[in-house]
């Protein structure tokens, strides 16, 4: 059968249903693998990616034409079981959330030492109020603020990223606060272009000393929230960590970490499709104290690719705090 849809509609309604359920940047084209997909201009051959047919998320929208889909038995072909696997997932999705609290970490399935989720706010020194969370171990060694994805493309601090962060980082006594940038949900102010983020930054890590008392603080943005964090600093600040960051949506020149000497890691996935390995070294070469280092997998939106991302920013805490 043939199924023709609009790249500028049916790409995004895909897109919005994957950020309904994960909370993610993820759109489903990227994951899928063509046995028959044509254009009037390109034709992909199987096992291809389908990344350039997808809307990228700091692109604008494609100017190319309409494509097809072409299949033949629906319960037979790859591209229909993997349409058929996402109604699933939505479906299961809906019933998750029914039973989160309040789109916060859901049922965590970890030591009794590692804390209960508790909701928690405080103010920019702008006097912009902010949403955000927290979970504290019993026994916290350091505390990890979590800044998120583009809040203009659907980032908050339910990603997937932050999500996985702010629930493994306390079963290895790293306390966790992630938090919404302003304008995105209950957060107030709007969106200030990275430059009014910084003191959503820096007002959360004051917030995390506050809830964490000695304990040393760290850093840890992904995308946009990377490039944010990256450029913030508190005196009480031990390290940066910058996951998938752009180094571009601030000047790198700008970005605090660049000279300082306390230590900042670089995540950089494999395929990740706004920064590779090599140009962030490039950039990178000459700041004063930091390791770049590239995931064996995973592109820029690490759908699945969490656990090595949790375990390379728990490490590095770890031989921060051995160090000081």
């Amino acid at each position: 059968m043939y199924i023709s849809f609009s790249q500028n509609e049916e790409i995004v309604a895909v897109h919005l249903n994957l950020i309904t359920v994960f909370w993610t940047e993820q759109d489903l084209i990227a994951f899928l693998r063509a046995a028959d997909i044509r254009t009037s201009a390109n034709h992909f051959t199987p096992h291809q990616s389908l990344l350039l047919l997808s809307r990228s998320r700091y692109q604008n929208p494609p100017t190319t034409s309409p494509f097809s889909l072409v299949t033949g038995h629906a319960d037979e072909d790859a591209i229909m079981q993997h349409f058929d696997r996402a109604l699933k997932i939505l479906v299961c999705g809906d019933v998750f959330r029914f039973f989160s609290h309040y789109r916060t970490v859901p049922f965590l399935d970890m030591n009794p030492d590692a804390g209960t989720p508790q909701k928690t706010n405080f103010t920019a020194s702008d006097g912009v109020s902010l949403e955000a969370e927290c979970l504290i171990p019993e026994s916290t060694k350091a505390i990890a603020v979590l800044s998120h994805p583009h809040p203009l493309y659907g980032g908050d601090m339910h990603n997937n990223v932050v999500q996985a962060l702010f629930e493994a980082l306390p079963q290895a006594s790293i306390a966790t606060l992630r938090y919404n940038f302003r304008g995105v949900q209950n957060s107030g102010g709007s969106h200030g272009e990275g430059r009014l983020e910084l003191l959503d930054c820096q007002a959360a890590f004051s917030h995390a000393i506050d809830l964490a008392g000695s304990a040393p603080v760290f850093s840890v943005g992904y995308s946009f929230g990377a490039d944010v964090s990256l450029s913030a600093d508190s005196s009480r600040l031990a390290g940066w960590v910058g996951i998938a960051s752009p180094l571009a949506l601030l000047a790198p020149s700008e970005m605090k970490a660049n000279s300082d000497l306390r230590p900042t890691l670089l995540i950089v996935p494999k395929n990740d499709q706004y920064r590779s390995f090599a140009e962030a070294q490039e950039i990178s070469s000459d700041w004063t104290a930091t390791t770049v280092q590239e995931l064996a997998t995973g592109d820029h939106f690490l759908f699945g690719e969490t656990q090595q991302v949790t375990e390379l920013v728990s490490s590095f805490v770890t031989d921060c705090i051995a160090e000081q």
